[in-house]
């Protein structure tokens, strides 16, 4: 059987047409790994191919094992991954959708889960990813027409009915208007007939965006990337919050693990572009000179002071980390030449700046987030 994991290495990567490099690549693995499983079993370089990184070369490769004839027992397990924080407006939904891109330029199946309103705004509206784009390989899914756990239709029930009855009976009709949202997820939520289980266990991949369903979160997510953002001691806080109200849900599934994912990481106040710029126009006296280096230290150190928090919250933070890349990106995108382009719901990075800073973070992002479903997912 040994001697058969070695062969079918070396047919693998022969059947992809690729390098010994690009399957090492693929694989997550340095070069030197992936010859060792290709080496005979006298060679004492030799080695054994893990599942995980077979998993992880056949999902990118997208060879089919049927067709090779190949008796390989490498069967991925969906992963749920969640990005979320309490606080609003630090970028959850672009970074999910984002991030699900990423994923997909890999070659991975990947889906998102989302109960955002500027999903279902941008679908009322007819949006949807471009055909020939990477965003067009993501499954985007309302989380009201899944079938998530069996009290979640109780739940929605009964808030509606313990609101009904807290209202006059003279403003009862007026709920049905104002809580309009609230019966049609309820609606829908009845009429669903998929399993969110069944979603995570068809793909390699899935993104929740759900982040007021904490017990959602709680249940199907593996790995919880809490939003950081490190320009605002608020955003730490609610993390810190956010994290210590998922660990206070009474569940039976295993617990996620949870990270800091720090955003909006430039430091410094004045830029030095800024200063040079305004020096070329502007005759500035050495105290006003002065006042512009007060401030960008006084900044400095503030975000510091932020950065000393994060360091207290009782979860890691992960390795990459996201700067304002974006917004650069979504200005160029915006402000270019017609055709400009608006910067919507499944805009990605990936596809309409590729080579940008921004674009380049969400790869190291997806790239770090594999790294540890290989170390810590495969039992």
């Amino acid at each position: 059987m040994d001697n058969q994991l070695r062969k079918h290495s070396k047919e693998l990567r022969e059947a992809a047409g690729v390098s010994v490099n690009l399957a090492a690549m693929w694989a997550n693995v340095a070069e030197r790994t992936w010859r060792s499983w290709e080496t005979g079993s006298g060679n004492v370089t030799s080695r054994l191919p893990s599942p995980a990184a077979l998993w992880s070369f056949l999902a990118r490769s997208g060879i089919n094992l049927r067709k090779l004839d190949l008796e390989i027992d490498v069967k991925p397990r969906g992963l749920a991954l969640a990005i979320a924080c309490y606080k609003g407006g630090v970028g959850k939904t672009s970074i999910t959708v984002n991030l699900a891109v990423a994923l997909a330029e890999l070659g991975f199946r990947v889906a998102v889960v989302t109960n955002d309103y500027n999903h279902r705004y941008a679908c009322e509206d007819g949006e949807q990813p471009s055909p020939d784009s990477w965003a067009s390989r993501v499954g985007f899914f309302d989380e009201r027409d899944l079938i998530t756990f069996p009290s979640a239709v109780k739940q929605r029930r009964k808030r509606i009915r313990d609101q009904l009855a807290a209202l006059p009976p003279n403003e009862q009709a007026k709920y049905q208007f104002v809580h309009a949202d609230e019966l049609e997820a309820l609606e829908r939520k009845q009429r669903a007939t998929e399993k969110l289980s069944e979603l995570i266990a068809r793909h390699d991949y899935v993104l929740l965006d759900v982040n007021a369903e904490l017990e959602l979160v709680r249940r199907f997510a593996n790995l919880v990337a809490v939003v950081v953002d490190t320009n605002c001691s608020m955003a730490v806080r609610s993390a810190g919050r956010f994290v210590s109200a998922l660990q206070n849900i009474k569940c039976r599934e295993t617990t996620p693990s949870y990270f800091g994912l720090l955003t909006n990481c430039d430091v410094g106040g004045v830029s030095t572009e800024l200063e040079e710029f305004v020096g070329d126009f502007v005759e500035l006296s050495d105290e006003q000179y002065q006042d512009i280096i007060d401030s960008k230290y006084t900044t400095c150190r503030r975000r510091e002071r932020v950065l000393e928090l994060i360091d207290s919250l009782k979860f890691p933070p992960l390795h990459t980390e996201l700067t304002g890349a974006y917004r650069i990106a979504i200005e160029m995108l915006e402000d270019a030449p017609p055709p400009a382009q608006e910067y919507g719901y499944f805009s990605a990075f990936v596809d309409f700046a590729p080579r940008s800073h921004a674009a380049r973070e969400m790869r190291r992002l997806a790239d770090e987030l594999i790294h540890w479903r290989l170390r810590n997912n495969w039992k």
